[in-house]
Parts: structure tokens; C-alpha cells; sequence
């Protein structure tokens, strides 16, 4: 059930080049689990448990007024880089997996590259042709071992599957959400400048009294 509708919010830090400075000073690692190109760097609640908690606040006070309803939640956020993956930029390589995140009531991204190619966005995608889906290993054996698996093809088959629905650029400072049953994807990897930076988030809990948005609007017309 779709009830957090797709959203994009320009300017959604106050001062993103603070954040921005922030974020390249932490360390990034390749991740134990996960089958995603690129390094995160740890939890922002154990990087910075103030910062955490004012960006939860802030994302949360889109769908809520915190001032006058309790909420409790979970939300899993850290910062991610992610180079060229190829250096031909039409290169399938460059293309990200179109997949829906699992455990998660919504999740997004915060664009924090400036002046970088507005193709290394994020699209929204539905699914139309079941049968060209991709379930082999090639996503994993590529990202986590290397391991060329026909994957150019396979790839782009896969995204075959979906027809494009909505397409959010990359804009520096640009947050982008959607709720988990959005199968979405990363548009392009490549950038001929600054590797590709963002904020990650993923919200595993909400417990309010309050409907969500689309629940909301449901019982009008």
C-alpha cells in the first residue's frame, strides 16, 4: 500500500555546503551487506547524534506537526559517494539497478553534489513486464566481486521491466522521497567532476496517531 506520496524539496538545508564539508570528512567503507556501487560512511546517529536528530525532525516535520503530536521512530541515514563506475558515461555500468527497499516504510535522498551532471538523479519507475526482470546474481557478483556476468545486458533488460514515472535531477541541496512500495532507481553514476555525494535515508518506523498522507486525503471526494 502506497501512503507516502513521491515528494521533492529544493533547498532543504539552510547551509548544505556545511553539510557538504561535514560529510567528506568522515571515512566511507565498502558495505558487508548490501548490493550497491560505491562507500557509506557510518550511521549518522554515531557520527553526530545532533545533527541526526535535527534531520529527523526536520524530514518528519514535512508529513507531521511535531509541535503538536508525539511521534516515535527509526530511521537509518548516512552519507554515500559513488564514482564513475565506468568511464564511458553511456555505459550501462552507469545505470543503477531499478529495485524496490525492503523493511521500510519510505526512504529517499539528499543530493549534495554541486554542479554536477543533472542526469545523476533518481527516477520512480512501475513495473509493466514481469518477464524481463533480472533475478540472476549479476547485480551482486558485479558490485561485490568484480564479476562481469553478461551484465551490461542483463541490466539494461531489467530496466526494460519498468516504464519511468516520475524523474527527479540531480540538484545540489535537493531532497527526494518515496514511500517503499516505489521501485525507483539511480539514473547515472557518471560525473566527469566531483564523484556523486548524497545523504541516504531509510525510515523503518513510525508510530503516531496520526494517518499518514494519502490515508488522509483518501476520505475527501
Amino acid at each position: 500500500m502506497n501512503n507516502i506520496p513521491a515528494l521533492c524539496i529544493d533547498d532543504f538545508y539552510s547551509d548544505p555546503n556545511s553539510v557538504r564539508e561535514f560529510a567528506l570528512k568522515q571515512e566511507y567503507t565498502t558495505p558487508l551487506e548490501g548490493n550497491y556501487p560505491g562507500k557509506r560512511t557510518k550511521r549518522l546517529d554515531e557520527l553526530d547524534r545532533n545533527f541526526f536528530n535535527q534531520f529527523c525532525s526536520k524530514l518528519l516535520s514535512v508529513f507531521f506537526d511535531l509541535d503538536s503530536e508525539s511521534i516515535s521512530y527509526e530511521i537509518d541515514t548516512s552519507f554515500q559517494l559513488i564514482p564513475s563506475v565506468d568511464p564511458n558515461p553511456m555505459s550501462p555500468k552507469n545505470m543503477g539497478w531499478v529495485h524496490y527497499d525492503e523493511n521500510v516504510i519510505f526512504a529517499g535522498v539528499i543530493f549534495l553534489t554541486p554542479k554536477i551532471d543533472l542526469n545523476c538523479g533518481t527516477s520512480i519507475f512501475k513495473l509493466v513486464d514481469k518477464e524481463k526482470l533480472d533475478l540472476s546474481n549479476a547485480k551482486k557478483d558485479f558490485y561485490k566481486n568484480g564479476i562481469d556476468s553478461d551484465y551490461d545486458n542483463r541490466i539494461q533488460r531489467h530496466r526494460d521491466a519498468y516504464i519511468e514515472t516520475i524523474r527527479f535531477n540531480n540538484v545540489y541541496n535537493r531532497l527526494i522521497a518515496f514511500d517503499s512500495s516505489s521501485a525507483h532507481g539511480v539514473n547515472s553514476y557518471y560525473s566527469d567532476s566531483d564523484p556523486r555525494l548524497t545523504q541516504v535515508f531509510f525510515v523503518t518506523k513510525i508510530d503516531t496517531n496520526t494517518k499518514p498522507p494519502i490515508l488522509r486525503q483518501k476520505k475527501y471526494l
